[in-house]
């Protein structure tokens, strides 16, 4: 009876068994599609924080393309201020440079006429016989004084490589860099005997002159051709080959001027090249006369720092 007795809790532990074991397949399955769903709800998130990241970034780029047209806008603006304050300066230049013009002496047919008047160096107004005035520099320092200064280079400041107009007129500051103008050489030269004197420097502070006791250009017809002789000095004479030459520009007459980026008396080409391009310093690898060039002093590869060219009435 016992046995009979026990048989129904014999069926409810197997049906126990039964459910548990269903439970836990149940429990399986369920745990095994909640760790699916786990994972995906992971990489949604995951695609989530992507979207949103390149949202941010796409964001970002936008910003930083806004900043970089805004500073692009900014500079133009900038620049176009610096030109309009450079043209202002420069028309200031220009207006003030009568104040800054030198009395002395009465009416001036060139700086010789200061000598033995006690003036300072400076800029005057020339008044060749026969010609309009113009402003000139006059050196009072070198050599006795009354010099007329046709060519400064000291700086770099001013560019030297231009056409045959601008050397025909002359171009720059004459108490800076500056070309005096061929017509004026001309003019000038035309009117009696005329020496040229040459101050060079280069760039560890040493000096040399070079005088010519002849020197004087034709008219612009025969492209201001240059008559030069009678050298002394301690500079070399790197001159005496240009004799007889016409003048030469990047638009105009020998195409050494283009070659030594200059403007000078070329012949086949130079021997000096005062006007060339300001290179501070040795030239290697640009061209043996392209710079402010003086070869019977510094050779070929070294441009000088600074040269003067004058003229005096004698």
């Amino acid at each position: 009876m016992n046995d009979i007795n026990d048989m129904p809790n014999q069926y409810l532990d197997v049906e126990e068994k039964e459910d548990d074991e269903e439970n836990m397949e149940r429990m399986k399955k369920y745990l095994g599609a909640s760790t699916k769903t786990s994972k995906m709800v992971k990489d949604i998130k995951s695609m989530l924080q992507g979207v949103c990241a390149y949202g941010e970034t796409s964001d970002a780029l936008k910003q930083i393309k806004y900043e970089r047209q805004r500073m692009q806008n900014e500079m133009t603006s900038f620049r176009r201020s610096l030109k309009d304050v450079k043209q202002i300066i420069k028309g200031l230049k220009i207006q003030n440079r009568d104040a800054l013009l030198k009395t002395c002496g009465g009416v001036l047919h060139d700086c010789g006429d200061l000598k033995g008047k006690g003036c300072a160096s400076g800029m005057y107004r020339l008044h060749p016989k026969g010609e309009s005035p113009f402003k000139g520099y006059c050196d009072m320092n070198a050599n006795g004084g009354g010099w007329t200064v046709i060519q400064r280079r000291q700086d770099g400041s001013t560019n030297f490589y231009r056409g045959w107009e601008d050397y025909k007129n002359g171009f720059g500051d004459p108490i800076g860099e500056f070309w005096l103008g061929n017509e004026h050489i001309y003019k000038l030269t035309s009117k009696g005997r005329y020496q040229l004197r040459v101050h060079l420097q280069d760039w560890n502070g040493y000096t040399r002159y070079a005088t010519y006791n002849t020197f004087k250009l034709g008219n612009e017809g025969s492209r201001y051709k240059l008559t030069i002789g009678g050298y002394s000095g301690n500079a070399g004479d790197s001159m005496i080959y240009n004799n007889g030459s016409q003048f030469s520009t990047k638009d105009k007459g020998s195409s050494c001027a283009k070659s030594t980026f200059g403007a000078w008396w070329y012949k086949n080409c130079t021997y000096s090249n005062l006007n060339g391009e300001y290179l501070r310093g040795k030239t290697s690898g640009k061209g043996s006369d392209r710079g402010v060039a003086w070869y019977h002093w510094k050779g070929w590869n070294n441009s000088l720092r600074k040269s003067t060219m004058m003229i005096r009435k004698y």
